[in-house]
């Protein structure tokens, strides 16, 4: 392959992977990951368990096979979410792209403010990338800080945890929702 279909496939793939991206963001606010992470189902089946549209499912779940995120048996017309694959879709954890596929669609309504402020040498205000995200980028985070703020992030600094819990002072100042100084100090 020469370097210019070579180019051309990478950007084909740029182009798919913002599509599925999108798809991801739709089966994370649908509910349709967590219906189908309760086992294999026909698209009607899924339909039914999540109370949407069919013709709709059917077409997310197309995009989910082509995607490889989801299987399909043709000999049942079921479809699956491999368990392996629902640990990173599913659940209240950090490993759910879920909540970032959404917050990453949400940004997509900024682009034309970017693109002002690149020919103005302005920018965007953190409020208008908040209302944009209706608070989903903190939400992206909060399973992370639970989980690995304290023992991973934290612990990664020699000497922090021990500053940490002799009492030593910090702030937290425009950091978000205040989720993770809420998760040091209970630590």
């Amino acid at each position: 392959m020469g370097a210019m279909a070579s180019f051309g496939a990478r950007l084909l793939d740029v182009l798919t992977g913002h599509a599925l991206t999108m798809m991801i963001n739709l089966g994370h606010r649908t509910g349709l990951f967590e219906a189908a992470a309760q086992g294999p189902a026909t698209c009607a089946e899924l339909a039914a368990r999540t109370g949407l549209a069919e013709r709709y499912v059917q077409e997310w779940l197309g995009a989910m096979v082509t995607g490889e995120i989801m299987e399909y048996a043709p000999a049942t017309g079921r479809y699956t979410l491999p368990a392996e694959h629902a640990e990173f879709l599913t659940g209240e954890r950090a490993r759910n792209i879920g909540p970032t596929a959404q917050m990453l669609g949400s940004l997509d309504s900024l682009l034309p403010a970017v693109a002002a402020g690149f020919r103005s040498g302005g920018g965007v205000d953190y409020a208008d990338y908040a209302v944009a995200t209706e608070g989903r980028m903190g939400a992206s985070w909060r399973h992370v800080y639970d989980e690995q703020l304290v023992d991973g992030f934290v612990a990664a600094v020699p000497g922090l945890t021990d500053r940490l819990r002799t009492g030593v002072r910090a702030l937290d100042l425009g950091c978000g929702t205040g989720h993770a100084i809420t998760v040091l100090a209970a630590a």
